[in-house]
């Protein structure tokens, strides 16, 4: 097998498992929004005071819209706890042939036959 296919079903395998991983993560995202929506509404609200109590009500308008849209934002985040979680890909046998070198350029660099000095000790 070339290194380029090997790399090629390596890759596959990591995409499939971070599919994988970032299905459970919106899983547990969207649970946890949608069993705390009260606490979360709570502190958006309290945003908007603290931020229209700063401002002097300036900017109250822009304020309410900011949060409608946070509100939104934590729904489709809601939405994700009945999120399809793929399947896991199949756990490949090993292939041994792969560990062994398949042509001269994979083989291990041979050591020099003798010695660089020329008293004869070894190099460092």
């Amino acid at each position: 097998m070339s290194f380029l296919e090997e790399f090629s079903k390596v890759a596959q395998k990591a995409l499939q498992e971070a599919e994988v991983v970032t299905a459970k993560a919106r899983q547990a995202a969207g649970a946890a929004a949608d069993a705390h929506r009260d606490k979360i509404d709570d502190y958006i609200g309290k945003a908007g005071t603290f931020i229209d109590e700063k401002t002097e009500g300036k900017y109250h308008q822009q304020v309410i819209k900011a949060q409608d849209v946070a509100g939104k934002g934590v729904d489709i985040v809601a939405q994700q706890k009945s999120a399809t979680i793929p399947d896991r890909p199949a756990a490949q046998p090993k292939d041994d042939s792969a560990d062994t070198p398949q042509t001269p350029r994979d083989a291990a660099p041979k050591a020099p036959a003798e010695p660089d000095r020329e008293d004869g000790s070894p190099t460092a």
